[in-house]
């Protein structure tokens, strides 16, 4: 017979071990029953099939029903193995097979043998595909020469049984099982994947292990609050390789989600050097949603080197609290040297001016300028000399410095032409303290210079004059010096008081057309004057009240103006006589639409008048006769008012010639309403007249026709009147094909230009690109004009490029234009790996900017003991946003006007210069005072939405339309500055400040100097580019 017999039992009797048994169905009635061995072996006389057992039993049956009574062998050789067939059931989900069982074998020839078995066959099978042990107590006489049980021919033994399949489900059979296996259940909060445990495993032979398990992935979706798992896996069997994997089941309860604690980036600093410690940090929960949080730090201060961890408690609001941590460490802050200091060159006699500071550099940290105290050196003779110095270094020793000092044996020749120095009418000229001289080495020195006094006739008018000066030079004649003042045309200072106007109650005041306005050169000038409009409740009654008005003064800022307005409560006490009006007989006469009432004040006013009719018999002939009318009073009865017309006796003569009346082509002519009528007496008037209608086809086409017309006379027959219409030729032109031209032939790249056109269809569409990118959309307005200015990208290569516009309609059209290096340096972009400035460090929530901000200069820094210091905290004053915007956009060479537009800053303060140019550039209109110059309060500090202002009107965007309902939740239309800020908002030059009620500006806050870096960080780096 072939190895690998294998005994088949279909139609199996039911797995019955009540409720229990659910884990394997309650019934098998279609199954097979499979036991295999690693090769069994019948010793007989026959060949044919494998031997067998094939029988159908009912259902239900008991363990001593399992046998075949009264069957006989009627083989020929040796009697065939007994193969063991073992009732199986289920206890509390394991398969037992403790039961009594029966021996069932067939031969090729349809022989059957059966014989109750005594032998327990005792093992412990559990669920799945748990290896097992099996055993056997006792064995048979047979001739089994080979089996996976090893019962030789009437020998006793033991042996292995290799596996037994149940329903497709495998269990192998084993020396060691495992006796007890431990999974205990898990829990992890919303949104963290979980810890896996290993299999804690006691195994049948007393053994103790904790193996690894293969588990399932777990879904990261499935990791929600609330959440019951059942996470599945295998254990490889350490005790029998070969064997199946154990499979292995844990409860996962996916509980609340957690915030997680915070680790900051570690930060170095230097012993005496603060740390900036975030006053707030992003949470971030196990279930990936992030929260904003106070922190309340421990105290910390480096007052020693070393390691350290500084702790502080972040409080969510919800009341839950999580730890935050950034580790620092601390080194020794020394000096170790300084960089070379220029030599100081003089003259002979002349004390050296040796420089004010000396940079050094640090074993920690950027190089830093602080003050220098040189010793004395003797500069009488010529030579080069070495002078010693000493920097003060806190909490150390004073640093040693060398410098040298040139000093050359030339004498002053004369002094160099001193500039230009430009001064208003009016104005006293500010000369220069210092002059340069001029020495015989060819060498230059600045010298102090005393002019002689200026007198104020030189300046009182616009032209120039000169000033001579004197400079002493040691043991030599003084040289004389001179300058040049240029005296300009006085600017207009503010509005003289203007003399009150007088009306009376329900009377609308009359304001004058003109006001008087003061000029830097004491002069006045009478300058138009737009008013506000006045409301009539404001006269309504007795008292007074103030009007507002606006003066235009070409290239500047307009002026205000004001006016009282004195209402008074006099009573209209008659009409004053009308003057007579005269008319041609048969022609209606022309009454006056005011009359001149007197008050009772001893005033008048002008008040309108309601004319009776008049009747056309009353001007039919010469003669007089009077017209009665009607003064209406607020308040008041109304005044009677009359007026005598006097009638000539002259008659209408004829109508004179009437001017031609052109046309073009295919347009109906425009004939006039009057003409006028000659009349007896010489004079002429002009009176309606009535044109013969006028058919289409008579201008039709070029040429010229006559059209006849009527003016009625009364009394007298109608005059006859005529007008030849010329009809002109319609000459459609070519339309004219758009044109472009740049503001500027160069630009540095970062900057700006004007494009300007003219010719495009109204209302058309018009993209504006460089290099296939595009800068701009505009569109042209409602005459084909167009006007857009765009920004060169940054990152523009230098050299010749061509700008092209393209309309919608139209061809595209180019604009040559040269780029220059711009103001952004590319390497600025990238951060320095050391911070510049003491109290800004790598790890600060705007290093990027603020470094930024110091590469390309914007920011010197504010000087400190041992270094620079940003203060990023710190409230923006105006000035210095002034400072910053002038760096950022000014021109080189700009020269600050002498007389200040502010009345609270003069020339020669600090950052005098950069306010001047934020007003000429009218980034900055200052607050207006009741009267005089305007205001700039430059120490206060800047607001966030008077930054929106200034960054706006800085960029002056075109076509900007802000939205109806703003995305930020404190800001509504019609707020101060609503406009400028959602700009700023919709080009993501900010992105709001997140609160309970949503994203907000927070307008009314003051600017800090980090967010100011960071605003002009975007404007720079990311909406111009």
């Amino acid at each position: 017979m072939a190895d690998n017999t294998v005994l088949v039992m279909p139609d199996s009797p039911e797995w019955n071990t009540g409720a229990e048994n659910a884990n394997l169905g309650a019934w098998w009635p279609e199954g097979q029953a499979t036991i295999e061995s690693d090769g069994l072996h019948v010793s007989a006389e026959e060949t044919g099939p494998r031997a067998a057992v094939t029988f159908n039993l009912p259902q239900n049956i008991e363990p001593a029903d399992l046998c075949i009574p009264d069957m006989k062998y009627s083989g020929t050789g040796a009697q065939p193995a007994l193969n063991y067939v073992p009732h199986l059931e289920t206890v509390n989900n394991d398969v037992n097979a403790n039961a009594y069982t029966s021996f069932v074998m067939a031969g090729p020839e349809n022989w059957w043998y059966t014989k109750n078995s005594t032998k327990p066959w005792k093992t412990e099978i559990g669920i799945d595909n748990v290896p097992l042990k099996a055993f056997f107590d006792g064995g048979w006489a047979t001739d089994v020469y080979r089996a996976g049980f090893s019962l030789g021919s009437g020998s006793t033994g033991e042996g292995v049984l290799s596996s037994v399949t149940f329903g497709g489900t495998k269990y192998v059979f084993t020396d060691v099982y495992v006796d007890d296996l431990n999974m205990m259940s898990l829990s992890t909060p919303a949104g963290r994947m979980p810890t896996m445990p290993k299999a804690k495993i006691t195994w049948s032979d007393g053994s103790y292990s904790e193996d690894e398990v293969d588990w399932d992935a777990i879904d990261p979706a499935d990791l929600v609050e609330g959440a019951f798992l059942y996470v599945d896996g295998i254990v490889r069997n350490t005790k029998n390789p070969e064997a199946e994997p154990i499979p292995v089941r844990t409860e996962l309860t996916v509980e609340a989600a957690v915030p997680e604690d915070v680790i900051l980036p570690d930060e170095e600093t230097a012993v005496g050097v603060g740390i900036d410690l975030p006053d707030a940090v992003t949470v971030t929960w196990t279930d990936g949603r992030n929260e904003e949080a106070d922190v309340s730090w421990e105290e910390f201060k480096p007052t020693e080197a070393g390691e350290f961890t500084v702790n502080g408690v972040a409080k969510l609001a919800g009341g839950d609290e999580v730890n935050v941590t950034k580790k620092v460490t601390v080194v020794e802050l020394a000096a170790t040297g300084y960089e070379p200091v220029a030599d100081t060159l003089t003259a002979a006699g002349v004390a050296p001016v040796m420089p004010k500071f000396v940079r050094v550099n640090w074993n920690y940290g950027p190089s830093t300028e602080l003050p220098a105290v040189w010793d004395a050196v003797d500069v009488s003779e010529p030579g080069t000399f070495e002078v010693g110095g000493k920097v003060a270094i806190a909490g150390a020793d004073a640093l040693d410095v060398k410098a040298n000092v040139i000093v050359s044996d030339a004498v002053a020749v004369d002094v160099a032409p001193v500039t230009d120095v430009s001064t208003l009418t009016g104005v006293k000229p500010e000369l220069p303290a210092k002059v340069t001289v001029n020495m015989s080495d060819g060498k230059t020195v600045e010298l102090p210079v005393v002019w002689d006094a200026v007198d104020a006739d030189d300046y009182a008018v616009a032209g120039g004059f000169t000033v001579k000066g004197s400079v002493a030079i040691d043991g030599a004649d003084a040289l004389e010096a001179s300058v040049k003042v240029v005296v300009t045309d006085a600017v207009a200072v503010d509005v003289a008081p203007v003399t009150d106007v007088s009306t009376l109650t329900g009377v609308k005041p009359e304001l004058p057309a003109k006001v008087t306005v003061n000029m830097s050169d004491g002069k006045t000038v009478e300058l138009p004057v737009v008013w506000d409009a006045v409301d009539a409740d404001d006269y309504a009654v007795a008292g007074d009240f103030t009007v507002k008005g606006s003066v235009a003064i070409d290239g500047a800022d307009a002026l205000e103006a004001s006016v009282k307005v004195v209402v008074s409560d006099a009573v209209a006490v008659d009409v004053a006589p009308v003057a007579d009006v005269s008319t041609p007989a048969g022609v209606k006469p022309e009454l006056p639409a005011k009359v001149t009432v007197n008050m009772s004040d001893g005033k008048t006013v002008e008040l309108p008048v309601v004319w009776d009719a008049v009747d056309a018999d009353d001007y039919a002939v010469a003669g007089d006769f009077t017209v009665k009318g009607s003064v209406a009073i607020d308040g008041a009865d109304a005044l009677e008012a009359s007026v005598k017309v006097v009638v000539s006796d002259a008659v209408a003569v004829e109508v004179a010639p009437v001017a031609d009346v052109s046309t073009p082509a295919g347009v109906k002519p425009e004939l006039p309403a009057k003409v006028t009528v000659n009349m007896s007496d010489g004079k002429t008037v002009e009176l309606p007249v009535v044109w013969d209608a006028v058919d289409a086809d008579d201008y039709a086409v070029a040429g010229d026709f006559t059209v006849k017309g009527s003016v009625a006379i009364d009394g007298a027959d109608a005059l006859e009147a005529s007008v030849k219409v010329v009809v002109t030729a319609v000459v459609v032109p070519p339309a004219p094909k758009p044109s472009v031209s740049g503001s500027t032939k160069s630009v540095d790249a970062g900057g700006k230009i004007t494009i300007t056109g003219k010719d495009f269809a109204p209302n058309e569409s018009v993209t504006v690109t460089l290099g296939g990118s595009n800068l701009a959309t505009a569109k042209a307005d409602a005459n084909g004009k167009l006007s857009i200015t765009v920004t060169i990208p940054v990152k523009t290569t230098e050299g010749k490029h061509a700008i092209t516009v393209k309309g919608a309609s139209s061809d595209a059209l180019t604009v040559e234009l040269t780029v220059k290096k711009g103001k952004v340096d590319p390497a600025c972009v990238v951060p320095s790996k050391s911070p510049v400035f003491l109290d800004t460090p790598v790890s600060h929530k705007f290093y990027k900017e603020i470094d930024w901000m110091y590469c390309m200069k914007y920011t010197t820094g504010i000087k400190a003991p041992n270094g620079l210091n940003y203060a990023p905290q710190q409230e923006l004053t105006r000035e210095a946003m002034a400072a910053f915007i002038y760096r950022l956009e000014a021109p080189k060479g700009y020269v600050a006007p002498k007389v200040s537009p502010f009345a609270d800053v003069k020339p020669g303060d600090k950052f005098y210069t950069e306010i001047a140019w934020m007003f000429d550039k009218k980034l900055s209109t200052g607050t207006k005072q009741a009267t005089g110059k305007p205001m700039f309060m430059p120490k206060d500090s800047l607001s966030r939405e008077a930054m929106a202002a200034f960054i706006y009107r800085l960029e002056a965007p075109k076509n900007y339309t802000a939205p109806k309902k703003s995305a930020l939740a404190d800001m509504k239309p019609g707020m101060s500055f609503y406009k400028e800020i959602s700009w700023m908002y919709d080009v993501k030059l900010t992105t709001g400040n997140k609160t309970a009620a949503g994203k907000e500006y927070l307008p009314k806050d003051k600017l800090t100097r980090q967010a100011m870096a960071a605003f002009i960080y975007r404007l720079v780096t990311d909406y111009r580019n």
